[in-house]
């Protein structure tokens, strides 16, 4: 198991935050990690693309513009 996988699992919810910050790629081996710890297989691909399109529709617009344009 690599070092990275083993660093993620000790660190708390606000360690992994300051970490990770807003690159995709660390949520994604950070979900990675959760999900096959559960017994789960994810493409690392398919769930960075994801994480990055939702990190840039975040930080290009508030949660309400969003929520009310998908009430319409």
């Amino acid at each position: 198991m690599s070092d990275y996988r083993t660093h993620y699992r000790t660190l708390s919810g606000a360690e992994f935050h300051r970490e990770a910050g807003t690159d995709p790629g660390k949520w994604a081996d950070a979900a990675m990690i959760a999900a096959e710890d559960m017994g789960y297989k994810v493409d690392r691909d398919w769930l960075r693309d994801l994480l990055a399109d939702a990190m840039e529709t975040a930080s290009k617009h508030s949660i309400r513009e969003v929520l009310k344009r998908e009430g319409e």
